[in-house]
């Protein structure tokens, strides 16, 4: 027989008659306010904490394994990016190689064109002073 709110209440108005209202009260506080079926028994605590524990290893193992699986993808992409990095060093080390080259080029073509343009002053100045030599005589 299921006890409701009514029952309850005429228990508690009963037990005031009977023990006093202070006595009632902690009766009606030592008795459950739901149905004896609604109770858990220990069996349930028992049941209930097992199927926690098979979910929370189901949680445990499928995180795991997320995180071996991410673990994995992060090692590849750090191996991409070491061959990448090494990719990019040796062609900044061959550009670096071109750039010595065209710098020696370069100095080399300058050293030709002063060794040119010394050759032409000399030249030069060899000629005009053979022309002034040549009308100081000539004039006078």
């Amino acid at each position: 027989m299921a006890i409701d709110e009514s029952k309850r209440q005429d228990l508690y108005l009963m037990a005031t008659e009977k023990f006093g209202r202070k006595e009632a009260d902690t009766l009606m506080t030592l008795l459950p306010t739901s149905v004896w079926e609604d109770v858990a028994t220990k069996t349930d605590l028992e049941l209930h904490s097992a199927l926690l524990k098979i979910q929370f290893n189901e949680v445990h193992n499928d995180l795991r394994t997320e995180i071996s699986g991410v673990r994995t993808e992060l090692k590849g992409d750090i191996a991409d990016l070491r061959a990448e990095n090494a990719s990019l060093r040796t062609e900044l080390k061959g550009d670096i190689a071109d750039v010595r080259l065209e710098i020696a080029e370069l100095r080399t073509e300058m050293h030709q064109m002063f060794r040119k343009n010394y050759m032409v002053m000399i030249s030069a100045i060899f000629t005009i002073n053979s022309l002034f030599f040549a009308a100081t005589k000539f004039w006078g």
